[in-house]
């Protein structure tokens, strides 16, 4: 997908536009609400603050904790994804260290392998796991680093070695699919629609209020639609960890590509 792009009900949305849309629409709900009152439609159709206030704050409540709960499980989710990486990384680095104990031909295989997986990961595979792609090359290259110990001359004096080696080889493929599986993972249709239709309406309501001072009356309106709009935002963002403002970035791979690079220079 185009880093430039992020998917919204299946259709490619620009990050610009993504990243504007909620100072639009202030700027439209501001206007909406000049031209109202400049044609006396709210005046006329303003409820009672008191009875008509408690609505709001009941209906606008039940919201903010809709929308609370939607940022803290796609922030958590956020933070998931960041550990599986990490865990991926971690089990790489005991691959490494441990190829230190063989010969150096083996060694030399092994820490190829490791340097060709994590330059596909970054270059090749980061890119499509916004839409839950995968590179075959990186699974290719895993296969190959686990042959190297199943078929290793002489294995027999390594055997301690080995088997760590391959506990941490199940950790690294276990953290890769937990990594590309959960890149699958949307906020649900129903709860876009909850989130979208619910802040609609809680703006809509706020036009009818009984205020008599129509710029605080403007101000209230603007400040809650850029609250409202911003936090959709901030819950789409997360819900697209791989791209946009707060994307994982496969830093920690690149942890390795030092490491590994200081150490044969």
């Amino acid at each position: 997908m185009n880093s430039d792009s992020f998917f919204l009900f299946g259709a490619s949305v620009p990050t610009l536009v993504l990243h504007m849309a909620p100072f639009v629409v202030v700027f439209v709900v501001g206007f909406i609400y000049v031209i109202l009152r400049r044609l006396s439609v709210i005046q006329r159709m303003s409820l009672n603050a008191g009875i008509y206030g408690n609505v709001i704050v009941v209906l606008a409540g039940t919201y903010s904790i809709v929308l609370g709960f939607a940022i803290i499980v796609v922030w958590g989710f956020h933070g998931k994804q960041i550990e599986v990486q990490s865990k991926e990384v971690s089990a790489l680095e005991n691959i490494e260290s441990l190829s230190r104990s063989f010969p150096i031909q083996i060694r030399r295989e092994i820490q190829d392998d490791i340097l060709t997986y994590v330059n596909l990961v970054q270059d090749v595979e980061w890119p499509l796991l916004d839409e839950g792609g995968q590179s075959e090359q990186a699974a290719d290259v895993l296969r190959a680093l686990l042959h190297v110990y199943t078929d290793m001359p002489g294995k027999e004096r390594y055997s301690t070695i080995i088997s760590q080696s391959l506990r941490d080889y199940n950790d690294v493929t276990h953290n890769r699919r937990l990594r590309i599986a959960s890149s699958y993972y949307r906020v649900d249709t129903k709860l876009w629609l909850v989130l979208i239709i619910g802040g609609i309406v809680i703006i809509l309501q706020s036009f009818f209020l009984d205020v008599k001072s129509g710029l605080f009356h403007w101000w209230l309106i603007t400040v809650q639609t850029m609250v409202i709009s911003l936090a959709i935002s901030l819950v789409y963002e997360l819900d697209h960890p791989y791209s946009g403002v707060v994307k994982i970035e496969p830093n920690q791979f690149s942890r390795i590509l030092t490491g590994m690079q200081d150490l044969r220079h």
